[in-house]
């Protein structure tokens, strides 16, 4: 069993809801925080490399969790539904 943090949890879902699919900070955080006040993109930075860290064989070299330079992150992963 992997254990997340509600934040984690939240970026895992939206991820899975749009694999191979290019998502910038900014959409990733409507996509998991709303309309919360509190919330900045940098927190995505956080919560993605945390989730490499539970993910990822080695999260240094992530193959799942990419970071596409200069426009966001994308799960490289074929998913199908349950």
């Amino acid at each position: 069993m992997l254990a997340l943090s509600i934040g984690e949890f939240r970026l895992l879902r939206v991820l899975l809801a749009h694999p191979n699919t290019v998502l910038s900070r900014e959409r990733m955080l409507e996509l998991t925080a709303g309309s919360d006040p509190q919330a900045f993109d940098r927190s995505i930075d956080s919560q993605v490399s945390r989730l490499r860290k539970k993910i990822e064989t080695d999260p240094r070299r992530p193959q799942l969790l990419k970071t596409v330079w200069g426009n966001g992150y994308i799960l490289a992963a074929e998913v199908h539904p349950a």
